[in-house]
């Protein structure tokens, strides 16, 4: 019943008298900062999208070398691969299930991104955000979201500070060095799992550490959705699971 919250109260026909709840809905969950909580994942599935996205050439940005390659490889992977476009559609931010998600420049909490893959995960910021198109061999154009990331260096044996939270796993947190790595990575945006908490490490030998703790209790959520996205052809960014703001 909650994940129909938001249809519910979005209908128009609902009868004045509890015009009072739905103001106390709408303020602590749609416009509030809900993130991590349980009715948040619940409402993740009802995000919709709020305008449509121009794709026409004027509205376009032509790729460098370096980053085109980079989309090009991503989409050799997909089921579906094929010939990616020079030209993309930059974003500034988009919403994805329950995240609101942004580049650096535009907000930096929002650009903070955890990224879970082959059973382990990092934590990275947001550079870009972008959509790409690519023609697959059947002669079918695809489109999808993707992010420019940069993880944040972790900590290992060689930087001589014990991290207690890795053994854990997922939610047991872990530190980062808190210095980006020097290679930035494309993903799907659909990859990413979640934001986190970012508690800086005062005591710590290395001045920039941070404590990062993901904001969500289903680690493999964005994987098993984009598994399911890209193994079964579904390009469709006029989807539920993206927001273009």
């Amino acid at each position: 019943m909650v994940q129909r919250l938001k249809s519910i109260f979005h209908t128009g026909s609902l009868p004045p008298e509890i015009s009072s709840l739905i103001d106390l809905y709408q303020d602590s969950f749609e416009y509030g900062d809900s993130r991590g909580t349980r009715i948040s994942d619940a409402l993740a599935f009802e995000d919709p999208l709020s305008e449509d996205l121009d794709m026409s050439s004027a509205s376009l940005t032509l790729l460098d070398d370096k980053m085109f390659n980079m989309v090009q490889q991503v989409i050799n992977s997909f089921s579906l691969p094929g010939v990616a476009s020079r030209r993309v559609k930059f974003h500034r931010k988009i919403r994805c299930r329950d995240l609101l998600l942004s580049v650096v420049a535009n907000n930096y909490a929002s650009a903070q991104v955890v990224i879970f893959n082959n059973n382990t995960w990092f934590a990275a910021v947001i550079q870009r955000i972008f959509t790409a198109t690519w023609l697959s061999s059947p002669g079918q154009t695809h489109q999808c979201p993707f992010a420019l990331i940069i993880p944040y260096k972790p900590l290992d044996s060689s930087n001589g500070i014990p991290d207690p939270y890795s053994r854990f796993g997922f939610s047991g947190s872990k530190l980062f060095d808190g210095k980006l790595d020097d290679n930035p990575l494309v993903v799907p945006i659909d990859s990413i799992s979640s934001h986190f908490t970012y508690t800086p490490q005062e005591h710590s030998p290395i001045s920039t550490s941070f404590h990062a703790l993901p904001l969500t209790k289903f680690p493999d959520f964005g994987a098993a959705q984009h598994r399911h996205i890209f193994h079964t052809a579904v390009f469709i960014y006029r989807s539920p699971l993206f927001c273009f703001i």
